[in-house]
């Protein structure tokens, strides 16, 4: 989905990194997609690269927590 708006998407596990410019068309398209196929409101969280380089690199597994983001149409 996220092709066909000529937006280049590297997907993670249940997770997608995309450009930074793209970020709100990418929360878009999850949250239709998502909406389709359950007909269930989904929610995606926006996880910056600033976020992800500050989490503690301590631990095996760094947790990142962002604040939910809301998309009105």
């Amino acid at each position: 989905m996220l092709k066909s708006h000529g937006i280049v998407a590297l997907p993670i596990h249940d997770a997608v990194l995309v450009p930074a410019s793209a970020a709100a068309k990418a929360m878009a398209v999850m949250l239709e997609v998502f909406k389709k196929r359950t007909g269930q409101e989904g929610v995606v969280d926006l996880i910056t690269k600033e976020q992800l380089e500050t989490a503690d690199d301590t631990s095996d597994e760094a947790e990142v927590h962002a604040e939910p983001l809301q998309l009105v149409a």
